[in-house]
C-alpha cells in the first residue's frame, strides 16, 4: 500500500508539472485568461488525474517502502496472534471453571484456531 501511495504521488506530481508547462506555454502565446490556457491546463490535469486513479493498482516497487510495509504487517500479525492466544486462554479458563460446556468450548476453540492459523 505504501508503494501505491508513493506511486500515486509521483504520478500526480508529474501530471501537475505537465499542467503548469502546458498552461504556461499556452498562456504566453495568448492574450491572458481569455485564451485557451485555462482549458488546456484543466484538460491535462483531468486526464492525468483519471490516469493516476485508473493505474492505482499498477505501482512501482520501492525497496525501502516494501520493507517498511512488511515490518508493519509483521507487527500487526503478531499483535493479532497475541490477542487470539489471550482469547484462547480466556475460553480455556471458562471451560475449566465449568462456565462453558464441552460443546461450547470446542466450538469457540475451533473458531479461534481458524483465526489463529
Amino acid at each position: 500500500m505504501i508503494n501505491k501511495l508513493i506511486t500515486l504521488a509521483i504520478r500526480l506530481g508529474v501530471t501537475w508539472i505537465f499542467v503548469l508547462i502546458g498552461f504556461q506555454t499556452v498562456f504566453n502565446r495568448t492574450e491572458g485568461w481569455d485564451g485557451p490556457a485555462p482549458l488546456v491546463g484543466f484538460v491535462i490535469g483531468l486526464i492525468g488525474l483519471i490516469y493516476s486513479q485508473a493505474k492505482f493498482n499498477d505501482h512501482y516497487t520501492f525497496g525501502a517502502a516494501s520493507k517498511a510495509e512488511n515490518q508493519i504487517n509483521e507487527v500487526f500479525d503478531k499483535k493479532k496472534k497475541l490477542q487470539t492466544e489471550e482469547e484462547m486462554l480466556r475460553v480455556k479458563n471458562l471451560f475449566d471453571q465449568g462456565i462453558l460446556t464441552e460443546e461450547e468450548y470446542e466450538q469457540k476453540m475451533n473458531k479461534l484456531k481458524d483465526k489463529y492459523l
